[in-house]
C-alpha cells in the first residue's frame, strides 16, 4: 500500500474527525494538504490517547494506536521504547514537550521507515500543546 500523502503516523480516516488541513483520504487514511498538519494530526492524536483516554505509557499507547488485529504490536512496542529510551511502562507525561516529540519522533520512523522532518514535528508538537 503506497503511504498517504502527508500523513506520517498513517491516521485513519474517520468521518467524524476533521484535521486541519486535511484534504481527503486514500485508502482508509487521511490525505493532508501539507506535512506540517500531517505532524500536527499526529501530535494530536497521541497527546489526545492520553488526554482524553488516560493511556499513559507506551505500552497502552500503542497498543492502541496500532492494535494487534492490524501489527505486530509488541515489535511496535519494542521499537519505540528503543528509540525513546522509554520502558514499556513508563508514565508519560504527553504536555511535556521532548516527551511528545520524542514518541512523534519514534512512531513518525517506524510507520514511515524513514527520518522524521524535526520541522514539522515541532510546528505539530507545539500546535498538540498550544
Amino acid at each position: 500500500m503506497a503511504t498517504p500523502r502527508n500523513n506520517p503516523g498513517n491516521l485513519r480516516f474517520s468521518p467524524s474527525i476533521r484535521w486541519k488541513g486535511q484534504i481527503g483520504q486514500q485508502n482508509g487514511y487521511c490525505v493532508f494538504d501539507t506535512l506540517d498538519n500531517g505532524a500536527r494530526g499526529l501530535a494530536i492524536d497521541l497527546r489526545n490517547a492520553q488526554a482524553l483516554h488516560h493511556l499513559n505509557t507506551v505500552a497502552q499507547i500503542i497498543t492502541v494506536y496500532a492494535p494487534p488485529n492490524e501489527n505486530d504490536t509488541q515489535a511496535y512496542i519494542i521499537d519505540v521504547c528503543g528509540v525513546t529510551g522509554f520502558k514499556r511502562d513508563d508514565m508519560l507525561v504527553l504536555k511535556n514537550k521532548s516527551t511528545l516529540t520524542a514518541l512523534i519522533c519514534a512512531v513518525w520512523h517506524h510507520e514511515q521507515g524513514q527520518k522524521p522532518d524535526l520541522a514539522a514535528v515541532d510546528y505539530g508538537v507545539t500546535a498538540a500543546l498550544a
